[in-house]
């Protein structure tokens, strides 16, 4: 059998994503910047950034940037 080099042998890409994928989590909004996210919750983004820091609000990390999903605010 020949490989496709993404080690599962079978040919189809889409099925290394498919298990990966938490399709209850799947949102199709855009992700809010930190300034966004702090203005749609009416605090600082300094008590944005603390709540983030604390655990207490998920957020995505994008490099050196930070987004968050509407959904989790």
């Amino acid at each position: 059998m020949k490989s496709n080099g993404n080690g599962n042998g079978n040919g189809n890409p889409a099925a290394l994503l498919a298990g990966s994928v938490d399709h209850d989590r799947v949102s199709l909004s855009p992700l809010l910047t930190p300034k966004e996210a702090a203005a749609a919750l009416a605090i600082s983004e300094r008590t944005l950034w603390q709540l983030k820091s604390d655990g207490e609000i998920p957020h995505i990390p994008i490099g050196r940037s930070v987004r968050y999903d509407p959904a989790d605010l």
